[in-house]
């Protein structure tokens, strides 16, 4: 009997296997998750999961790694084309594994508790200059403050809340990103909701909530 069964999307092996304990992440159970490993991803199925469920839940954490992957969808005929082409990439990939008979067959096995990520992750440190969105000015070295990570109620992906201070003209740029599961950012900018300079009370609330560890650089 077959333990694990290996599928592959943008030429990332990722393994479907079926844990033998509950799946908890971040203080909650799952039914299933996308795991990274190693240079891998991982699909894990909690053992209580109906074995007739088992394609649906795979299917919706693979939805997740091409989401990751190639950002969601711009307009409605956009949706329309990316998830056709998911589908017919994800079923192509089930069907050589052995079709639905194949997952409903795996038998669990044991692994290493999931990682958790942070109700709040911590703040990033910018690497290179970041223009303000108001004023243009860069800055330098400055910090990203960035809100919880959630899952977007919509389409299913990681999101976060960020924004950065401008220490030159008292204004504070804001935008949703999508992140990886892991909580990484992934560069990549929603619209809904949109991009937001924050001025005045709103943006001194928004540096409360986001104290910074080192000082904004006013940079010449």
């Amino acid at each position: 009997m077959r333990n694990s069964i290996t599928l592959s999307l943008f030429r990332h092996k990722i393994d479907v296997v079926v844990a033998s304990r509950p799946i908890w992440h971040n203080c909650s159970k799952r039914r299933a998750l996308l795991e990274p490993a190693g240079d891998e991803f991982q699909v894990r199925l909690c053992p209580k999961l109906q074995p007739s469920a088992r394609i649906k839940e795979i299917i919706h954490e693979l939805r997740h790694h091409w989401t990751d992957v190639v950002g969601l969808p711009a307009d409605g005929e956009s949706d329309a084309i990316d998830v056709s082409e998911f589908c017919t990439a994800v079923t192509e990939q089930i069907e050589a594994a052995g079709g639905r008979e194949a997952f409903e067959s795996l038998q669990p096995i044991e692994l290493p508790p999931a990682k958790d990520v942070p109700a709040s992750a911590s703040r990033v440190m910018i690497r290179s200059n970041v223009p303000c969105g108001c004023c243009g000015r860069p800055i330098a070295p400055g910090e990203i403050g960035n809100g919880e990570l959630q899952l977007h109620p919509q389409y299913g992906v990681h999101i976060m809340r960020r924004g950065v201070s401008c220490d030159a003209c008292g204004r504070v740029t804001t935008w949703t990103e999508q992140m990886t599961p892991e909580g990484l950012p992934t560069s990549v900018i929603l619209q809904i909701p949109p991009p937001a300079i924050l001025e005045g009370e709103e943006a001194r609330e928004w540096r409360a909530e986001h104290p910074s560890r080192s000082q904004f650089m006013d940079v010449v």
